[in-house]
């Protein structure tokens, strides 16, 4: 499906979330294009690039809990999200993440502008 930035504006979303198949593409080209600054979205500081796990089949169920909490902040806890990343990478891969590397997986500096971000992916 193809869209277009007339449709885009048309819906006017809450929230825009960036696919990771969208290479070299972050919440910043959004914020910073002109076309958008009227959106919900940009207003909002609500746009979003998908963790790298989101399309690791084994871990989809980390990506919808991500989603939820940001799309509904105040019913969804994060404590221990980076937990279960780095025992996920460890069981799957036998890799032990450093927290810069879990920071990396949240893709933390690229979302760093977005709201609730940064509180609620980095480490506490």
């Amino acid at each position: 499906m193809q869209v277009n930035v007339e449709q885009i504006l048309a819906w006017n979303p809450d929230m825009i979330v960036i696919h990771e198949a969208a290479v070299g593409v972050n919440p910043s080209a959004i914020y910073d294009n002109p076309q958008f600054k009227q959106l919900a979205a940009v207003k909002n500081k609500k746009v979003y690039k998908l963790p790298e796990f989101a399309l690791m089949s084994h871990m989809a169920s980390l990506t919808w809990y991500w989603y939820g909490a940001l799309a509904y902040p105040d019913k969804f806890s994060t404590h221990n999200i980076r937990d279960v990343i780095a025992e996920g990478y460890k069981f799957s891969y036998n890799i032990a993440l450093t927290d810069e590397e879990i920071n990396q997986v949240f893709r933390l500096d690229a979302n760093k502008d977005s709201q609730y971000y940064v509180e609620k992916f980095s480490k506490k």
